[in-house]
C-alpha cells in the first residue's frame, strides 16, 4: 500500500496503523467533514486532493487544500478536547484515505516519536496556510486572489489548463460570480489567462 510519508514512520507503526485502519474512497465532491459535527478519527491520506473551507449559510470560503504529496494527514486538531469540528473538507479529486481512531493515536503517539512528529507538522502546515490566507484577504486585491487562487490550482493539477465554473470560484473565494467574471476579464486583457470557453482557463 503507497503511504507516501512512510520515511517518515517505524516499520512497526505503519504495520499498526494497516492493521487499525480502515479505508475507503471517497469520490469528488463528497463532504467527508462537516462544519459542528463530532469527529473522533484521524485520516491518512493515500491519494487524492481534498480542499478545507468555511461554510455560512449560502457563502463559502476556501481556505486550503490538504493531499497527500503537501500534507498527509486529515488532523482535525481536536483530540484532546473533541470540540465541534469548525471548518468542513470536501474532495475535490477522488481520495482514498486510512480513518484510524483518535484514541489510537492518542495511544502510538507515547510509543512512537515518529507518529508524534508526523502529527506537529500536519498542525504546523494548517496553521501555516490559514496565516496565508488571512495575510492574503488583508493585502491582496480582489484581481489579485483570483491570480493567486488559479495558480494554485495549476500547480496541484500540474496542468495550466484549468477546467472551472464561476459559481466555483466564487464560492471558494466568496465573492459574487459577477465579481469573477468581472476579474477574469482583466486578468484575460492583461494576458495573464486565456478563456478558451466558459469553463476552461488557461494560465499563462
Amino acid at each position: 500500500m503507497d503511504l507516501k510519508f512512510t520515511e517518515e514512520l517505524d516499520e512497526k507503526l505503519i504495520s499498526l496503523i494497516l492493521a487499525t485502519a480502515t479505508k475507503k474512497k471517497h469520490a469528488i465532491g463528497e463532504v467527508i467533514i462537516s462544519e459542528g459535527m463530532h469527529n473522533n478519527m484521524t485520516g491518512f491520506i493515500l491519494s487524492g486532493v481534498l480542499k478545507v473551507h468555511l461554510e455560512n449559510n449560502e457563502n463559502s470560503l476556501l481556505l486550503y487544500y490538504i493531499s497527500s504529496d503537501n500534507n498527509p494527514v486529515i488532523n482535525l486538531m481536536n483530540m484532546v478536547n473533541q470540540l465541534p469540528i469548525s471548518f468542513s473538507i470536501t474532495v475535490i479529486k477522488e481520495t482514498t484515505v486510512l480513518w484510524v481512531p483518535n484514541d489510537k493515536i492518542l495511544e502510538w503517539g507515547n510509543d512512537f516519536e515518529s507518529l508524534k512528529n508526523l502529527m506537529i507538522n500536519s498542525c504546523k502546515y494548517n496553521i501555516e496556510c490559514l496565516m496565508v490566507k488571512f495575510s492574503s484577504l488583508m493585502k491582496l486585491s480582489t484581481e489579485e486572489r483570483v491570480m493567486k487562487y488559479l495558480n494554485e490550482k495549476a500547480i496541484m493539477y500540474n496542468n495550466k489548463i484549468l477546467i472551472l465554473s464561476h459559481i466555483e470560484m466564487a464560492s471558494d473565494l466568496n465573492v459574487s460570480r459577477y465579481t469573477i467574471s468581472r476579474m477574469l476579464k482583466k486578468l484575460s486583457d492583461k494576458k495573464k489567462i486565456i478563456e478558451r470557453s466558459k469553463n476552461v482557463i488557461v494560465v499563462v
